[in-house]
């Protein structure tokens, strides 16, 4: 079985390069139209390296998903040229910080990070939020049960947007080394490298670029350490559960992954740190419930009834659990594996499509699990598509938005109720994009005239925050400097579906 460390150092510094630049620019919660491959084969040709913007380094395009529990999640898309320059500045110190793995989870008796980067079979990415392999990474939760009598969980408050790009050169170096060398110290090109990607802020690193979830291990690490020489527990990103024989352990778990997290300038979630007495199951009770019932009647399918009866316990377990979506997600997910008679099967796609409307985040699974299995015809998806724009519009929920527009992209259908000041007036960047795409195939010559105009004026005054739809939607003549160079070396953000002719 791999340790934490045989999982860093089976990873060169090139693949590691390749991994976060090329297939962890963009995070999978975004609608599925993005690809930094050809931006990856520019790179390694490119002559000279990308120009260093002076004074500050450069903003970046945010894009809301909505989470498991209907609140959004902002996610970070970044400058490309930052992007680079971060990911071959890990390059630069992989040696370094492989070490440093080496040195802080080389002792561990079983993998306490069970979610970090990693090479995978069959998969590019370094990456996967939701990895979850027993027997590459064992099961240690069985194990550190026995003894225990209560359980902790607890988590670290907005642990992405509060990393101290500066706790990098803590956690390398040592903090008193490296605050007493603030000029010259060893990772200051690294801890810069982070400010740039995000505007030059010393605070937070981008959700969704996977080198955020490296970045953050660095530091966590060292943390895993301390807290390891007394207390046994197994931590998922930033989310912690500690097993311990009394409360007073429990209290005192809490108390000493406070003190270590405040040397890194993190806090714990007060409000999400709960102690349970043990025994508590080791699956979650709704997934017991769902993944134990039976959906296959004497016909080997499941019938409509069934069917029915299952997504009424899905509903009803979501709302039992503080209306998790989640519930639903897996649910859905079950479904589309089974063999559904046709009644059953027609069930089903309405009542994703009708959940999808009420629970936003189960929209992104829609056209892997419901549209794809139940062979959903296009006609049927577009009018779908065509009451969530309405209902996105209405609501200003711009991700049900990029979702139709996309749905119509993938299919070949039109959504009427796509107007271009919906598209100018927003200010979501990954929306202009979608709707330049949707003009481009579907607009006329005015409204692909205003985008176009639109896009000017943006690269002029607001190019960071909207690059992905203004680098996609100018021609060659219309940029400048690296912009240009890149446009001319055709490198485009869209997999090739997505191009426009």
């Amino acid at each position: 079985m791999k340790s934490y460390v045989d999982c860093m150092d089976e990873i060169s510094a090139e693949e590691l390069y390749e991994g976060l630049l090329v297939h962890g620019m963009f995070s999978s919660k975004l609608p599925p139209i993005f690809s930094a491959e050809s931006f990856g084969e520019y790179c390694k040709v490119m002559t000279q390296e990308f120009q260093k913007r002076k004074g500050r380094g450069y903003d970046y395009v945010v894009f809301d998903t909505m989470r498991n529990v209907n609140i959004p999640r902002s996610l970070g898309i970044p400058n490309p040229m930052a992007y680079q320059k971060l990911c071959a500045s890990v390059k630069e110190y992989w040696g370094d910080i492989q070490a440093h793995f080496r040195e802080f989870c080389g002792g561990q008796a079983y993998k306490v990070s069970r979610t970090h980067v990693r090479k995978s079979k069959g998969r590019k990415s370094l990456f996967d939020m939701s990895y979850d392999n027993w027997r590459v990474d064992g099961a240690p939760e069985a194990e550190l049960l026995v003894g225990a009598k209560y359980v902790v969980h607890a988590d670290i408050s907005a642990c992405f947007p509060s990393v101290y790009t500066h706790a990098l050169c803590w956690a390398l170096d040592g903090k008193e080394i490296a605050k007493k060398d603030r000029k010259q110290g060893r990772y200051n090109s690294l801890d810069e490298a982070c400010q740039r990607v995000k505007n030059g802020e010393t605070h937070g690193l981008l959700i969704g670029p996977h080198v955020s979830n490296l970045l953050a291990e660095i530091i966590l690490v060292v943390v895993d350490k301390e807290l390891g020489k007394e207390w046994k527990y197994v931590r998922h990103i930033d989310d912690y559960t500690c097993y311990v024989r009394t409360r007073d352990d429990a209290e005192r778990f809490i108390r000493t992954l406070t003190a270590e997290l405040r040397k890194f300038d993190l806090l714990i979630n007060h409000k999400k740190t709960i102690v349970e007495a043990l025994p508590v199951p080791l699956v979650k009770e709704w997934k017991r419930q769902l993944s134990v019932y039976s959906l296959i009647t004497s016909y080997g399918k499941t019938s409509y009834r069934e069917a029915s009866s299952y997504l009424d316990l899905a509903v009803r377990l979501m709302k039992e659990n503080n209306a998790n979506a989640a519930v639903l997600n897996y649910a859905i997910k079950t479904l589309s594996g089974q063999q559904l008679t046709d009644s059953a099967r027609w069930l089903c796609v309405k009542q994703a499509m009708h959940l999808a409307l009420v629970y936003p985040y189960l929209v992104p699974l829609l056209e892997e699990y419901v549209f794809k299995p139940y062979s959903v015809s296009d006609e049927e998806v577009a009018d779908f598509a065509k009451l969530m724009y309405e209902i996105g519009v209405e609501t200003g929920n711009v991700e049900q938005c990029c979702y139709s527009i996309y749905y119509s992209l993938k299919r070949s259908f039109c959504i009427p109720q796509v107007k271009l000041e919906h598209i100018m007036d927003s200010d979501n960047c990954v929306f202009k994009l979608l709707g330049w795409l949707y003009c481009k195939r579907y607009g006329t010559k005015c409204e692909r005239r205003g985008l176009k105009e639109h896009a000017v004026d943006l690269y002029q005054k607001d190019m960071d925050r909207n690059w992905l739809f203004v680098f996609e939607a100018l021609s060659v003549g219309d940029l400048t400097g690296d912009w240009k160079l890149m446009k001319r070396g055709k490198v485009s953000f869209l997999i090739d579906e997505f191009r426009p002719g």
